[in-house]
């Protein structure tokens, strides 16, 4: 209750949910294995129109396997 009263309701309910997920983490280390799969490694400009979906389509194509050609 203290918590809230100096940081807020939000601010309590996002660190509860940070810790939680890090609990999680902790105790199941293959987790972490996909972070790479779910946090991008680009940065993607707020140019507008389809840039940014095409920069994260290209990250996606980058990291799936490639077909072999006979």
């Amino acid at each position: 209750m203290a918590q809230a009263n100096v940081l807020g309701q939000d601010r309590v309910a996002m660190l509860q949910a940070l810790e939680k997920v890090l609990a999680t983490l902790e105790n199941k280390l293959e987790l972490v294995s996909l972070i790479n799969r779910l946090v991008p490694h680009k940065v993607v400009g707020d140019g507008g129109g389809v840039s940014g979906a095409a920069a994260v389509l290209d990250r996606a194509l980058e990291a799936s396997p490639k077909p072999k050609l006979p």
